[in-house]
């Protein structure tokens, strides 16, 4: 990449909402984001999707969950990712549509922050596959779900670059 683009210059930032990213991108402040494609286009924003996903519920092996089992997922204290006030979730949604909630123990305001909270805890955290380590365990989720997608999302202003 230093070869191609030998002034590029990378920042890695803790997740924002998606309206503070979209706001960023088109003030210039950022050039490109990788997060879930948006939903409705901007003036001036273009999207690929690079990635398909899906989200498992990992746990520290240490204090296992059984894979399926409704009361032990809601009842287990959690780990979401968020910053600021959040407008809700799709699993708190398909959860109150069934009867339940989950306890919200911990929010973190990245993914590596979230899984390294897990370690000797019963703490579990709902997140793409993709983030799979060493020494965290992980079940399919008891919700039906399609794949999750991550779009790279830059303004017309960079695309030739």
């Amino acid at each position: 990449a230093l070869q191609v683009a030998p002034r590029l210059r990378l920042e890695l930032q803790s997740s924002l909402s998606i309206q503070e990213t979209s706001e960023r991108l088109l003030s210039g402040k950022i050039d490109a984001a990788m997060i879930p494609p948006l939903a409705a286009e901007r003036e001036g924003l273009l999207q690929r999707v690079l990635v398909r996903t899906k989200d498992v519920v990992f746990f520290d092996p240490s204090h296992p969950l059984e894979e399926g089992d409704i009361d032990a997922y809601c009842s287990r204290p959690h780990v979401r990712i968020g910053s600021g006030r959040t407008v809700g979730f799709d699993i708190d949604r398909w959860l109150v549509g069934h009867g339940r909630k989950r306890h919200i123990a911990v929010q973190a305001s990245d993914f590596d922050t979230a899984l390294d909270l897990l370690k000797g805890t019963p703490l579990i955290a709902t997140l793409p596959e993709t983030l799979a380590r060493d020494g965290i365990a992980s079940v399919p989720p008891i919700w039906p779900q399609e794949s999750l997608d991550l779009a790279m999302v830059w303004h017309l202003r960079n695309h030739s670059s």
